[in-house]
């Protein structure tokens, strides 16, 4: 780069204080695309974060593969899971009992979903050991009517630790009216915080043995639940699952469990990365106002520039680079304006809360207890890559307009 090309490139970027109106213009189209890059970078981040905790939560709460019998309850666990034994690339397999209930405490009843696993099973399960369990699991592991809730559910039914809610069930007696309600009484030995409100607002744990005879399984098991070492390889351990049992059952992963939903919030983030590009592309639009404007401004200066010899190719690039530097520094402010705001937005978020007095991120809605972020690299290139041409793209015309000037046009009023 010339000497001359530097000058006159700082000098049309940042215009003397006579050409007050050309600075506004320029510095509003770098904030427009510094603000732009910044809010895309926010708003992706918490997507991909909001997808990501949803994922572990799964993953940590629900089992990789489970495999549910198509015909007949499949036998006792011993018989069933003695198919399963030392199968590669398979962390844990789990009998399940469960079924479907109503939870009652002091006239306030809520639909529940009842689950019942071997005791061992259930402490091993870190998404509710290590989440802020109330009470204890060492009254657990026998045949009395112990229950086990969600800290959602314990809030909507005001129970606590230590206190006896009834549970109905609809595998009754059957009587000349049809099949009657079961109903039994049950002490809450613990209470679970998963971290997602579905499950810590509607799954209920019974002991193995207690739900055995509650539920009529008569020694039947309802499904079997199988962790994997990469639950990203899930159904390829269909085939070897089918192989080992030799019996039909129908097998659900869990990203077939969720597919629907992980569908939805899939959409909801390309949607949200379609509709803030828009932002940067308004953005870039001020760069071609104000490049206008400034080779309209400027036009005898241009026609002085071409008489001493200056090329069309050097004019050109002059002003293709004005734009294009608008672009660059709004690009990079808008990146460290981003990271800055992303990895700080829970302060941010607690503090705007408090200043207003209102709560900006609900759990009831989100399922999650806080504002997720996770930055993805990949996506921040893109991001900088798309603001960097759309501002390139942007010069292009008024650099063009610029280049075709006659010089006896722009000195005929001079």
């Amino acid at each position: 780069m010339k000497y001359y090309q530097r000058l006159l490139i700082r000098h049309f970027l940042w215009p003397k204080q006579s050409d007050g109106f050309l600075k506004i213009i320029n510095l509003f189209s770098f904030l427009g695309i510094a603000l732009g890059v910044a809010t895309l970078i926010v708003v992706m981040s918490v997507m991909n974060g909001f997808r990501h905790e949803l994922v572990e939560k799964t993953l940590e709460f629900n089992s990789h593969v489970t495999i549910y019998p198509t015909t007949m309850p499949f036998a006792d666990a011993p018989e069933t899971l003695g198919h399963f034994k030392n199968m590669s690339g398979v962390k844990n397999v789990i009998p399940l009992r469960q079924g479907e209930g109503m939870a009652s405490f002091n006239g306030r009843s809520y639909g529940v979903l009842l689950r019942a696993m071997p005791w061992e099973s259930l402490v091993n399960r870190t998404s509710l050991v290590n989440k802020n369990l109330m009470g204890s699991f060492q009254t657990f592991d026998g045949a009395q009517n112990k229950i086990g809730i969600g800290r959602k559910l314990a809030e909507k039914l005001r129970v606590r630790v230590g206190q006896t809610m009834t549970v109905t069930v609809s595998n009754g007696a059957l009587t000349a009216f049809g099949r009657m309600p079961r109903l039994d009484y049950f002490e809450v030995a613990f209470i679970y915080e998963s971290g997602v409100l579905e499950y810590d607002a509607g799954v209920v744990f019974l002991p193995y043995k207690c739900a055995d005879k509650f539920l009529d399984r008569k020694g039947q098991i309802d499904a079997v639940e199988f962790f994997l070492n990469d639950p990203y390889l899930a159904p390829s351990m269909l085939g070897v699952i089918a192989e080992k049992l030799q019996k039909p059952f129908r097998a659900v992963t869990w990203a077939e469990a969720n597919k629907r939903f992980f569908e939805v919030v899939e959409i909801e983030r390309n949607v949200m990365f379609l509709i803030l590009s828009l932002i940067i592309l308004i953005a870039s639009f001020n760069i071609i106002s104000g490049l206008v404007i400034l080779v309209r401004d400027k036009t005898s200066s241009i026609a002085i520039l071409k008489s001493m010899g200056v090329s069309t190719k050097s004019i050109l690039w002059i002003f293709s680079m004005v734009g294009t530097l608008i672009g660059v520094l709004g690009t990079a402010t808008g990146v460290l304006l981003g990271f800055v705001v992303a990895f700080n937005l829970e302060s941010i978020r607690q503090a705007l809360q408090r200043l207003t007095g209102t709560r900006l991120f609900d759990q009831e809605f989100y399922f999650l207890a806080e504002l997720p972020v996770r930055v993805d690299g990949v996506q921040i290139v893109y991001i900088i890559a798309m603001s960097l041409i759309f501002s390139y793209l942007a010069s292009l015309y008024p650099a063009w307009r610029a280049g075709k000037l006659l010089p006896v046009e722009g000195l005929r009023h001079e």
